[in-house]
Order: structure tokens, then sequence, then C-alpha cells
């Protein structure tokens, strides 16, 4: 059953309103049916669960998009009728906002109201939406905000406060709890501000699909109170002022003299004075004092850890108190996450720190004290990560290589540090040579730390990045394995990624990496192991093309690999250049492929390399028998079998 008739012309429609249908509009006039310019326009109309009729209408003059929403419901106290149009069925007889207050045992608004000489607003013909305080949130509150007019002095010596409001202070207040128009609950958006007839705004917040509604962080406790003239949402408190920012709130309360402190030292608290919506979880003094001296020194020092510790604390959305009522997770605006939760005694906790005052509204967002400072690993020097990541062993090796100091000083710095394991994993030999000589473990140390931040989106397949203190590089391999990426350094696989510090990242790998210092040439020179490759690279004049810039990966026969041909054929292969040059080059990828992310785990050739256009099959039946021995400009991968390029034929 429509809610209205409707007439269409080529270039316009009008709407015939029906019995007691009220219309609501939101959104871009332009986009509306009479809106103004000539624009290619869409509507689309439906129903709406609570029985109103929506239609949405977009709009666009190829310059930009508009889109409006016109809403149909019945007025208040009228109802749709089966069979008859409009909404023609009376189904209570309404009263004005005053008396309907009156009705809901709203005695305080209703007398505070009269005194404030209000009744007339309140019983004529304009709508309004009244956020009305119950009884108990008039009685509880001191009487500098409200005001017995009765006597006002008995008042304020009885209770020990200052002289109560003056009457404009106190029509000033109420009226800041009144809106103009017709506000549903439907209608009330989350982070939506509210002109009040009053000096003051309302923000409405809505959680859990507006199962919890507040405005400026007081709960509505009972919605949609319908008036002739209007509609009541019932709050169980005073909305607070909210004239000063957040920033203001902070800076006038001298709980917080090391937080206004460590603002200072920031840029901020232009961020804290800004329009638009926030959170602070704000700790005061004995909060830092709770802070071991050493490690507070240290943050008020560094103000790259200083801001991300106070970034730590602020949340870019209004949470109010009523809105924790279990277990949740919020994002902080450093990107860490904080468990924000509300235990079974009723207290509110973020992380270890207790909520001790709630909901201290600003016009742009809201303050909840706290007992404990909430420390951010991204507020923490690198050298600090670096345990916490499960690399306790490396930040030992940094302290003999003397490398400490430099580590903490540098600025926006990338780690890949091996973790636990594996420095535990190397032969006992190595670790004791490496720590009675502290330049050498120094060299082996800067050759994991890359003197720019790289975070794992930054790690592209095929980078090379630099490395601190040296001019060898590091080789980035990225593969993708089904629903798996694969990120591996010098064939390390990244195990543990973006662990954040205020001066860099750490990213723990799977093992030590070792500067390599000659090329792949001169490693296969150096090893007699593979003394017949190297001769056939010198007759194939192959040998220069190893020494090359990288990145190459060479899957180099041993001897024995050479001895499963027959002599005489191999004799024949290192006479026919053509031929050799041809064998050889079959071992060669201009590419950096790993064991680990190449390989399955018997050593056989994986049928695909993935990110490269090279690709070999498995019918040859060589295993790789030795993983990943490095050159400055590639890896080799030592194979038991000479691989066949197609149209060489020989037995191996």
């Amino acid at each position: 059953m429509d809610f209205l008739k409707l007439h269409r012309s080529p270039f316009k429609r009008v709407v015939y309103y029906m019995p007691n249908v009220c219309e609501t509009k939101e959104g871009d006039p332009q986009a509306l049916p009479d809106g103004e310019g000539f624009m290619l326009k869409i509507k689309e109309c439906g129903s709406g669960e609570d029985g109103s009729y929506r239609c949405t209408y977009r709009a666009d003059d190829f310059q930009q998009k508009y889109t409006a929403t016109v809403t149909y419901r019945c007025c208040a106290g009228y109802a749709r009728q089966q069979g008859k149009p409009g909404c023609p069925l009376k189904v209570a007889e309404l009263k004005n906002l005053l008396d309907t207050a009156r009705g809901l045992g709203l005695s305080e608004f209703v007398s505070y109201a009269g005194k404030a000489k209000l009744e007339g607003a309140l019983t004529g013909m304009n709508n309004f939406t009244v956020f009305a305080p119950t009884d108990g949130a008039f009685q509880s509150i001191p009487t500098r905000v409200i005001t017995d007019f009765d006597s006002p002095s008995k008042r304020a010596t009885q209770r020990g406060d200052t002289p109560a409001l003056t009457l404009d202070q106190l029509k000033d207040t109420l009226l800041s709890h009144v809106v103009s128009g017709w506000l549903t609950a439907n209608n009330i958006r989350d982070e939506e501000i509210l002109r009040t007839l009053g000096p003051g705004e309302i923000r409405t917040t809505a959680y859990s699909n507006k199962k919890i509604v507040n405005a400026n962080c007081v709960k509505v406790v009972l919605s949609d109170q319908l008036a002739s003239n209007g509609v009541i949402h019932v709050v169980d408190g005073i909305l607070p002022n909210t004239k000063k920012s957040v920033l203001e709130i902070i800076s006038q309360d001298s709980r917080f003299t090391t937080l206004k402190t460590a603002l200072g030292q920031t840029d901020l608290p232009s961020v804290l004075d800004s329009d638009g919506q926030m959170t602070v979880f704000a700790p005061t003094d004995s909060a830092f004092d709770n802070v071991p001296q050493e490690t507070l020194n240290r943050l008020l020092a560094d103000r790259r850890c200083l801001k991300n510790l106070l970034l730590h604390h602020v949340i870019p959305h209004t949470i109010c108190a009523d809105a924790v009522t279990g277990k949740h997770r919020a994002v902080s605006m450093v990107g860490e996450d904080l468990k924000v939760e509300r235990d079974s005694d009723d207290k509110i906790f973020v992380n270890t720190a207790q909520v001790i005052q709630g909901n201290v509204l600003g016009y742009n967002g809201v303050v909840h004290v706290i007992d404990n400072v909430l420390v951010p690993s991204k507020a923490q020097n690198i050298v600090d990560v670096l345990a916490a990541s499960g690399a306790s062993r490396l930040v030992e090796l940094i302290e003999i290589a003397g490398l400490t100091d430099t580590l903490r000083s540098q600025d926006n710095i990338t780690i890949f540090a091996p973790s636990d394991q594996a420095i535990e994993e190397l032969p006992e030999e190595t670790v004791k040579a490496l720590t009675s000589n502290p330049g050498a473990l120094a060299e082996v140390l800067q050759y994991h730390v890359v003197p720019q931040a790289a975070f794992a989106k930054d790690l592209k397949n095929g980078a090379m990045l630099p490395t601190l203190g040296s001019s060898n590089k590091l080789h980035i391999s990225v593969k993708d394995w089904f629903f798996h990426t694969m990120v591996n350094v010098q064939c390390a696989r990244v195990v543990k990624a973006d662990q954040g510090g205020c001066n860099g990242v750490v990213h723990v790998i799977n093992k030590v990496l070792a500067p390599p210092t000659q090329t792949l040439a001169d490693v296969l020179e150096g090893n007699e192991t593979f003394s017949i490759l190297v001769k056939a690279l010198r007759r194939a004049d192959l040998i220069t093309a190893l020494q090359a810039d990288g990145p190459l990966t060479i899957f180099a026969p041993t001897n024995e690999a050479f001895k499963r041909i027959a002599d005489d054929t191999l004799d024949n292969l290192l006479e026919n250049t053509e031929a050799l040059i041809k064998v050889l080059k079959h071992h060669v990828v201009e590419d950096f492929l790993c064991c680990d992310s190449c390989f399955s785990r018997r050593g056989k050739f994986r049928q695909v390399f993935r990110r490269s256009p090279f690709s070999y099959s498995s019918h040859d039946g060589a295993s790789v028998t030795s993983c990943d021995t490095f050159g400055t400009n590639g890896v080799i991968q030592v194979i038991d079998r000479v691989l066949r390029p197609p149209g060489i034929h020989f037995d191996n």
C-alpha cells in the first residue's frame, strides 16, 4: 500500500501528500526531483524496517555526484490502515512535550523548565527533540550547575558548594538539551553533531547497531517518546558542557602536569585542539610515577618515541564509557591494538590501565582518566624491541660488539634480526670466534641493518637494500605459494615481520646472515669441489659472466656430478664450445633463487619458479645437496647432477 500518489511528467515529479504522512529530507538538495540544473538522476525506493517508505536519489551533473534521501512515515499518533491511503488511523491522543515529560515522571525537568520560563516553547506548535534528564540526574549534580530558586543560599550552605546558577545560566543549560526538528532513534547517527537551542552542542554516538545510544556520552535510557510537537529521549545525566577541546581539558586539570609537559615536546597539541572526534586515555601524574625513572627519562628525551607513546593513548573516534560492555579491541593512532574491557566488577580497563574517571567530554572528543601509562612497542627504541620480539641473544651480541649506542641513535632503520634459535644453531666455534673479535662481530651484525625503514609492505621481490657501514646489499625475495607469501632476505626467511620501534622496524629471520666478500666466480674458483665446473666455464669463456653484477643463481654441479657422465662424453662436451655454452647457461638464472622458497623438502626442483621466466622440470633427477652459498652478486645452489638443456643429450 503506497503512502502517496505520484504524478509523473517528462521533466518533474509532483508529490501529492496523503493524510498524516510526514516527510524528512536529508542530503544534497540538488539530487532531489525538483533540484536545480540539468543532470542525470536515479531513484531507488523501498520500505524500511521501521515501517517507513524511503527514496534515495542520486544525481550527477558530470562534475560532481549528489545523494539525497526522502523518508515518508506516519506522523506522530497516526498509523496506516489496510485499504486506505496515508495514515488515517489515530492511535493515540498525543500531548505536548511538557505534558509528555510530566507523564514520564520527569518532574525535575518539568519543574526547572517552568522556572526557566520554557513552557511556551515546549507546548507550542514547533517540533523539537528533547534529551530530558531523569530526576535522579538533577538531584545528583552540585548547586553550581542547577539552582533551587526558593532558597539557593540555603542549598549552597547545606552542600558546601559555590552559589547557584543564574536564571539565564539555567535556561542555557536546559536549552542545550533541545534540538530543533524531529529526531527519532532511527535517525540518530554515530558521531553526529547536533546544534541545540542553547550555547552547547550534542554529539551523538551509537554502538552495537544502535543498541547503545549516547548524547554527549550520557546514555539514552528511553527513546522515541512521541509528543504532538516533537519527541523525547530520556537520558540518565545532565549533558555536559562541550565548549572545551580535549587539549583544554587536559591543560586545565592539575592531575596532568607530566602529560602536559610531554605533549609540549611534540606537535600533538594542535591535533588535540583540532575539530573532529577522538578518545584520549589520559594518564595522571601518578600513572607516570609508575614508569621506571630510567625508562621515563629515555622517553622524554627521545621525541620520536615520545610522540608514539602519546599517540598510543588516542583513538580517532569517540568511545563513551557506556559503549564498553565486555571485551573490545581498538586501534590507537600509532597503529597498535588496545584491549578495552569492562570486568565483572563494572570496572573499565585499557590494557593494564584502569579508567578512574570516564566521559570528560570536549567538543572534539572525550577524555578518560587512567592510572597507568600505555607503552606500545613503537614507543620503544628498536634495541628494546629486539628482546620482546624473540631476539634477546642478538641484543647480547650487539652489546659485545659495542653497537648498542650506535643503533639507539640511528633514525628510521630496519634490523633483520636472527631469532634466538637461529643464533643457537650456529656452530659453537663460530660463536666463540665472533665474540672474541668485536670488530668482526660488528661487521656481521651491521650486515643485518638497513639504514632506512622498510616495513613488510615495502619489501618487494628483487629489491636490493643497502646495509649499515658496508657496500654489501641484501637481496629481497618475495614468493607467492597458493595462499601464502614467503619473504626471504639473503635466503633467510622472515618469520615475524613489522615489529615496530620508534626509530625503525624489526623483522625476525630464521638464519644468521654472513656478509659475502667474493663474487660467485671467486667462490667457485676457491673450492676444489667445483674444479671441473670452473674448467668448463673457462673453456666456454663464461667465468667473467659470474663476476658481473647480479643477481644471479648458479646451480653448480660438483666434480662428482660431472663424473656421472661417461669420460668420452664429458671430453667431447668440453671440446664442443657451442654445446658447452648451452649446457652451462642452462645452469644460470638471472634471478636470486633460494632453497627455502624454490625447492621441495627433498631438495627436488619445484616445477615452476614463480616471478621468474625460468623453470625446470625434475626429469633429470638433480637434487640440491648444499643450499644458499652466497657471493656478492648472487647465490650458489650445489647440485648432484649436470642438467641437460633441450637438444643436448648425454647420460648423467
